[in-house]
């Protein structure tokens, strides 16, 4: 099935090799004892599944001996009576295991009945287990909450927050990260630390620049060398592009945004919020332009004709706003015709008498258009009321919409379930499985998925087809292996554990 084996439910004669050369459960084997890399899966019809993965038996399994449940290891729950070997030779937490202090890659994982999981993951253990020292826990590095002594390399040979390392300045690429023990983090990421880390000195957090809360003394710069609201900084008078946010420390932060300071913000004077303007409920005194030179409703302006783009939104107190957007109104506002909403375009529930142009002069689905026949880019979405959407996305039509012919979909492709008549290609220029297509021998780089309608689907993925494919010989499935529920009578097999090196040990299939 898969790696020169079937998959179960496939209809071989003997696929005692299912994953690298191993039968899964449920296949029509007379022998599944190997399942994964030689091993088979609980619930399969084998005698003898004392090997589940890797040469293991899973939990629920019906052998009599599992105590290798993964990579020749048991997992938690199954009726070994020994699994102190969980993964890669190492059991599982909660296993019935007496000794698993080899867990994952020859380590335990935390809660297991180790007595000493030094080494959990990639031979190092994870935070919480019994171990008496995981200075390594991943690549080589321990988690953090772990009993180690000294983590001080984590990820990407740095230890993570909260350990008990004596010295974790690197955490991330490098770098520590915020909340852990060390005593220089001064660099957290991209060489800078985090917030709330207990470094003596963090000038840079992001981007060279601070977060807030951390315990440097000037971090005026946070963002894009700007420093963000809640800092401990003196002076974060630029938050964003040079300005600070609202709840900063700043004295002065009458820029917020683009030169402009949010609303709520301990400024002086925010007239001018975004782009020059400010959002409502600020404490300026003049707010009548807000986005783009124009107030947003609810603000204390008296006169807000003009919202977005010159344009005001829906329940301000302008007294004319039949523009909304680009020249537009949007639905619900008080303006009389508002046929053109997005871009010269009315939205959907607008009391617009035409609206056949909604996105990009196109309407959308609902509208009270008569015509969207374009959508999106010129084209209707699904459900609209118009009787022609042959394009959809990318001048091509999403399944379910009214149009006769959608044989083009995504990247010139119909979807499944569209109504087309031939969706050959269909991701890739290949179709979807369930797809009304005649012909898809071609699903996914160049391969059909299971369930479509062709007649051959010898290579599924990687050259491979799917289990459940229409193909007559799929004696390779996945990286030239078949998969379950295909149609071949011959599998090719490794060895137990899939090791095809020398002395090869394959039977190559004979059509």
């Amino acid at each position: 099935m898969f790696n020169g084996q079937s998959l179960p439910g496939s209809q071989c004669t003997n696929d005692s090799d299912m994953f690298n050369g191993q039968s899964l459960q449920g296949s029509q084997c007379t022998n599944g004892s190997d399942m994964f890399n030689g091993q088979s899966l609980p619930g399969s019809q084998c005698t003898n599944d004392s090997d589940m993965f890797n040469g293991r038996s899973l939990p629920g399994s019906q052998c009599t001996n599992d105590s290798d449940m993964f990579n020749g290891q048991s997992l938690p729950g199954s009726q070994c009576t020994n699994g102190s070997d969980m993964f890669n030779g190492q059991s599982l937490p909660g296993s019935q295991c007496t000794n698993g202090s080899d867990m994952f890659n020859g380590r335990s994982l935390p809660g297991s009945q180790c007595t000493n999981d030094s080494d959990m993951f990639n031979g190092q253990s994870l935070p919480g287990s019994q171990c008496t020292n995981d200075s390594d826990m991943f690549n080589g590095q321990s988690l953090p909450g772990s009993q180690c002594t000294n983590d001080s390399d984590m990820f990407n040979d740095q230890s993570l927050p909260e350990s008990q390392c004596n010295n974790d300045s690197d955490m991330f690429n490098g770098w520590s990260l915020p909340g852990s023990q060390c005593t220089n983090d001064s660099d957290m990421f991209n060489g800078r630390s985090l917030p709330g880390s207990q470094c003596t000195n963090d000038s840079d957090m992001f981007n060279g620049q601070s977060l807030p809360g951390s315990q440097r003394t000037n971090d005026s710069h946070m963002f894009n060398d700007q420093s963000f609201p809640g800092s401990q900084c003196n002076n974060d008078s630029d938050m964003c592009n040079g300005q600070s946010l609202p709840g900063s420390q700043s004295t002065n932060d009458s820029d917020m945004f683009n030169g402009r300071s949010l609303p709520g913000s301990q400024c002086t004077n925010d007239s001018d919020m975004f782009n020059g303007r400010s959002l409502p409920g600020s404490q300026c005194t003049n707010d009548s332009d807000m986005f783009n030179g124009r107030s947003l409703p609810g603000s204390q302006c008296n006169n807000d004709s003009d919202m977005f783009n010159g344009r005001s939104l829906p329940g301000s107190q302008c007294t004319n706003d039949s523009d909304m957007f680009n020249g537009r109104s949007l639905p619900g506002s008080q303006r009389t015709n508002d046929s053109d909403m997005f871009n010269g375009q009315s939205l959907p529930g607008s009391q617009s008498t035409n609206d056949s142009d909604m996105f990009n002069g196109q309407s959308l689905p609902r509208s009270q258009c008569t015509n969207g026949s374009d959508m999106f880019n010129g084209q209707s979405f699904p459900g609209s009321q118009h009787t022609n959407d042959s394009d959809m996305s990318n001048g091509q039509s999403l399944p379910r919409s009214q149009r006769t012919n959608d044989s083009h979909m995504f990247n010139g492709q119909s979807l499944p379930g569209s109504q087309h008549t031939n969706d050959s290609d269909m991701f890739n220029g290949r179709s979807l499985p369930g797809s009304q297509c005649t012909n898809d021998s071609d699903m996914f780089n160049g391969r059909s998925l299971p369930g479509s309608q062709r007649n051959n689907d010898s290579d599924m993925f990687n050259g491979q087809s799917l289990p459940g494919s229409q193909r007559t010989n799929d004696s390779d499935m996945f990286n030239g292996r078949s998969l379950p529920g295909s149609e071949f009578t011959n599998t090719v097999i490794c060895d137990v554990y899939g090791v095809c090196n020398a002395p090869l040990k394959i039977l190559f299939k004979t059509e």
